[in-house]
């Protein structure tokens, strides 16, 4: 008889297919952010990497690392401005730039702004990883 605390439950495959809409609202705090309705993730892109492989294939293509850095926030919000960012941004870049990564801050960002960053990103296609 199986012990059920050791018994691994079947999953389905995700279904992570870049054609799918993606509701942003989901991501922000209610009457925060205005973002949009639906976006839609524009095509699909090979990547360097099998699958299956234990590890990325970095021997090619660029390394990109983002960093959505928030250090100030809408006044409406009544949050006070976080101290140190800059530090964790400083430690970040010397960090990946020694991995050959290419740094890509994005400051203070609102919802919006992200999501486009995140969609232009996504049209990439000279990436081995992000």
């Amino acid at each position: 008889q199986e012990d059920s605390s050791t018994t691994v439950p079947e999953v389905d495959s995700p279904d992570a297919l870049p054609e799918r809409p993606v509701d942003f609202r989901s991501f922000s705090s209610p009457g925060h952010f205005p973002v949009s309705e639906k976006k839609y993730f524009p095509s699909i892109h090979a990547t360097l990497t099998h699958k299956d492989s234990d590890a990325y294939n970095l021997n090619q293509g660029e390394r990109l690392l983002l960093v959505f850095n928030h250090n100030e926030y809408d006044s409406s919000r009544e949050i006070p401005p976080r101290a140190g960012t800059d530090r964790d941004l400083e430690a970040i870049r010397e960090t990946f730039e020694a991995l050959g990564f290419k740094i890509m801050e994005c400051l203070n960002y609102t919802a919006s702004k992200i999501e486009d960053k995140l969609l232009s990103i996504s049209e990439m296609d000279n990436l081995s990883i992000l």
